[in-house]
């Protein structure tokens, strides 16, 4: 993810300033023969005994003990690569809220900083978000990114399933409010969840940009204001109006049925 690795490079920068910036341990060169010595900052040398015949002095590196000095120096290393990274995380949280954006592939294995309402399993399979059901009544299952709200935003994700496909926008997780982009077989339709009860913005029409399973299809949608303009396969669909629902969550939707499964992947948000 992005944001992981823009965390890993500041982790990386506070390690740098930390080494640069820690006192050396004063490595010093003396020759082969002179008696061992202990100087007065602490300094222990030690040698092997005797010289090569003829081949003059042979040096020899001294080892040193680290001095009252040294020892202050790694503590202001310490704080300066502690500093550094308090900055820069604090640095990093502030432009990730004022940006908002999302890209995720789950080719971690985790699926950061995603909910679900419960129904079904929802977890990371070989780098793809899956869904396996397990109910009897087709619930609806939701999982969403709980992270960040948008209000005008361009969404997109790859869904594949063999029954219904659906991405959801400007929710709200607690009262199950939703818009719903959604696609069966060879048609889509978008309607406004709320809670149980669902209002058509735009009723079932067939659309020869959807593919069939084992193919992904690739869902989109352009929110600004009341205006919601819809992609399949980069294919422009449609484009529905509706008021009642000014920001939320972005996610996922499908019907709990036991044995279904969906996967989804390539995540992203970007706010307009």
């Amino acid at each position: 993810m992005t944001r992981k690795r823009a965390l890993s490079a500041i982790v990386a920068l506070s390690l740098f300033m930390f080494t640069v910036t820690q006192p050396g341990w004063g490595v010093e060169k003396v020759k082969t023969g002179e008696k061992p010595m202990t100087t007065g900052d602490g300094l222990s040398m030690v040698q092997s005994p005797g010289e090569v015949p003829g081949a003059g002095a042979v040096e020899r590196v001294a080892t040193t003990k680290p001095s009252a000095t040294k020892k202050k120096g790694l503590l202001t290393a310490l704080l300066i690569g502690g500093a550094v990274l308090t900055v820069g995380i604090a640095v990093y949280l502030i432009l990730a809220h004022a940006s908002k954006s999302l890209d995720e592939n789950f080719d971690d294995g985790q699926a950061d900083g995603w909910a679900t309402n419960g129904y079904g399993s929802w977890q990371v399979v070989s780098g793809v978000y899956t869904f396996t059901g397990s109910g009897s009544n087709g619930e609806n299952a939701y999982s969403w990114y709980n992270l960040a709200d948008y209000t005008d935003f361009t969404y997109e994700a790859r869904i594949r399933n063999g029954g219904d496909q659906a991405i959801v926008f400007r929710g709200n997780a607690a009262s199950q409010d939703w818009y719903v982009f959604y696609a069966w077989g060879t048609q889509w339709a978008v309607f406004r969840m709320t809670g149980s009860s669902w209002s058509y913005l735009q009723n079932y029409t067939a659309s020869p940009a959807l593919k069939y399973y084992p193919e992904w299809n690739t869902f989109k949608v352009m929110a600004s204001g009341t205006g919601f303009t819809l992609f399949i396969n980069n294919v422009q669909v449609g484009v529905v109006t509706d008021a009642a629902l000014a920001k939320g969550k972005i996610g996922f939707q499908i019907r709990n049925h036991a044995g279904v499964k969906a996967e989804y992947d390539d995540v992203r948000v970007t706010s307009n």
